[in-house]
């Protein structure tokens, strides 16, 4: 099968796919352990309890997000890719809704998260090296991504590299290292937690699907929005200025952002 018949193919795939990702994240939400959703040595109360996201609107809302987001890097960037990267996008959006509602990031999301961007990373590797499908992708200046071979390749920080497992553990590395250091030297000013360990692992299980680049990037974007958002609401009233705001949301936020539109992103950064 090729050409238009293939392409009609992909985008049904990709269709069918986000719905099922949509609902299926209100589905699972809705049916994890309370525990899940509670903080070390805390019992479950009722807001705890199911429904914790109503169907309507978010299930055919987050449907929505997800196929028009697989679409997009699967006919601009790789197919492949984009199969890749639905698995991460679905468990950054429960880990931002986990984290918004609950302020906790539930260790099994962010353990999940981190097997995704080792397979993430396996996948790209592979189709590089042996289908070769993504030596065809092209930016939008018409050049090369991959070299023939598909041995030089573009990691999703639009940087062309050989790619391997450095640039993920680097990743790994800087973002959850970044990350510590940060809540260690507020604990140490301030005399309080100012960050929990959770943004911390998820920091790092990031890295492990962006990359060293990628990683940087998203915490620069991270501290930004987040920082805007902070300050708008301080101005509104709406958020006082000794209260405390869950820091994951944006990770993952701008996370899910920068692997929908990292060319476009890399060309700006």
């Amino acid at each position: 099968m090729d050409g238009l018949p293939l392409m009609i193919s992909l985008f049904a795939a990709a269709i069918g796919a986000g719905v099922l990702a949509g609902y299926g994240a209100v589905y699972v939400f809705n049916r994890i352990p309370s525990k899940w959703l509670c903080d070390y040595g805390e019992a479950p109360g009722e807001r705890h309890l199911p429904p914790r996201i109503s169907r309507r609107p978010w299930g055919w809302l987050f449907a929505l997000i997800f196929t028009v987001s697989i679409c997009k890097i699967g006919y601009m960037v790789s197919w492949y890719y984009a199969a890749a990267a639905l698995p991460a996008l679905w468990l950054l959006l429960l880990i931002g809704i986990s984290d918004r509602k609950y302020k906790i990031i539930p260790d099994q999301f962010a353990a999940a998260l981190a097997v995704v961007g080792i397979g993430f990373a396996a996948a790209l590797n592979y189709n590089a090296r042996v289908q070769g499908g993504f030596a065809a992708a092209r930016d939008a200046n018409g050049a090369a991504m991959w070299d023939a071979n598909g041995a030089a390749m573009w990691d999703v920080s639009g940087a062309a590299v050989r790619y391997g497992l450095l640039s993920p553990l680097m990743g790994a590395v800087i973002g959850a290292g970044i990350l510590f250091l940060i809540g260690i030297s507020g604990k140490l000013m301030l005399k309080k937690d100012v960050m929990g360990f959770g943004d911390v692992k998820l920091a790092g299980a990031c890295g492990l699907i962006l990359g060293a680049y990628g990683i940087i990037a998203v915490l620069l974007m991270t501290a930004l929005s987040s920082a805007s958002v902070f300050a708008a609401g301080l101005l509104t009233g709406k958020i006082n200025a000794g209260s405390e705001e869950a820091l994951g949301p944006f990770i993952a936020g701008t996370t899910a952002v920068y692997l929908i539109f990292s060319q476009e992103i890399a060309r700006i950064i």
